[in-house]
């Protein structure tokens, strides 16, 4: 039944469904709707991945590893339309709660929530460097968690894009709207990795990765799905378009990214910030590519 659906392209990130439905494929069912569920036994909004780890679904999990697609500008248009139909110039409180909704949609998370609401009060003013005492002293520490980080650039894209759309000002939106997606396709590839069901041991982290990989069925067999996905995308990438894996977050941040410069040829990106190395410095390999096909 899985398999089916995904064959039929269904939608992995956006989705419908209730929780407490025992049949998990009743869930997927409700799949092609294209619309984020809340959940009320948990206060939150979940994706078919998160799904299907919370339900121990482990075949299905892999299933959605390897078909998971990535956001497009249709789904976008969805929520952009919800927020314009419900928005009342007259109610600015209203409209707040609206907007905080359309993200959550989008983060599968309450935005809301007082530690989550406290992390974002403190980093967007950060970003947009508002001198502003009320927030001076304050720890910006949070920012380093990549979800956290990601949240804060999806919300404050989607705040830009939803003003622009209010006030009827096209300029650079499809720029915008672009950079906004390939942000939610990494924050998506993030959250979905955190669901592996595999406990990540210290000692793991300092393994070789052919010890790993004799010693780790399982955690290879869910590695081997992501990658699968990774590399259909990284091949399907239009001239000019990025793909960005980020890696290494609990010690040190690195984030490769790969951009097709030619139908045959990518520039791989290494970012590696660190104080040891030179500022606006990256690492690129060309790479050439046979696409099979």
């Amino acid at each position: 039944m899985v398999k089916n659906l995904v064959e039929q392209c269904v939608d992995c990130n956006f989705s419908c469904f209730n929780n407490n439905l025992s049949d998990f494929n009743r869930h997927l069912s409700y799949f092609h709707r294209n619309v984020s569920h809340f959940d009320r036994l948990i206060n939150t909004f979940i994706s078919p991945i998160q799904l299907a780890a919370k339900l121990g679904r482990h075949e299905e999990l892999l299933l959605l590893y390897e078909h998971r697609n990535s956001p497009t500008k249709l789904q976008l248009e969805k929520r952009w339309t919800f927020y314009i139909n419900h928005y009342d110039r007259l109610h600015r409180e209203g409209n707040e709660i609206l907007f905080d909704y359309t993200v959550s949609r989008l983060l599968y998370t309450r935005i809301t929530t007082e530690h989550t609401k406290i992390v974002f009060d403190n980093l967007i003013p950060a970003l947009r460097d508002i001198d502003n005492a009320s927030h001076r002293g304050r720890s910006l520490s949070d920012g380093s968690r990549p979800e956290i980080f990601l949240q804060v650039r999806i919300y404050t894209l989607v705040r830009t894009i939803i003003d622009k759309k209010i006030n009827k000002d096209d300029h650079m939106i499809e720029i915008i709207e672009k950079e906004l997606l390939h942000n939610l396709e990494t924050y998506y590839f993030i959250i979905g990795i955190l669901l592996i069901p595999v406990n990540i041991t210290k000692p793991m982290m300092n393994q070789s990765f052919s010890r790993i990989k004799s010693s780790q069925s399982l955690l290879m067999k869910y590695y081997r799905k992501i990658a699968k996905n990774l590399i259909s995308k990284i091949k399907q990438l239009e001239i000019n378009d990025e793909y960005t894996i980020p890696t290494g977050w609990k010690e040190h941040a690195v984030c490769v990214s790969f951009r097709r410069i030619s139908q045959t040829h990518f520039i791989i990106r290494n970012d590696n910030p660190s104080s040891k190395n030179p500022p606006n410095i990256h690492e690129r390999v060309w790479v050439w590519v046979w696409l099979k096909g």
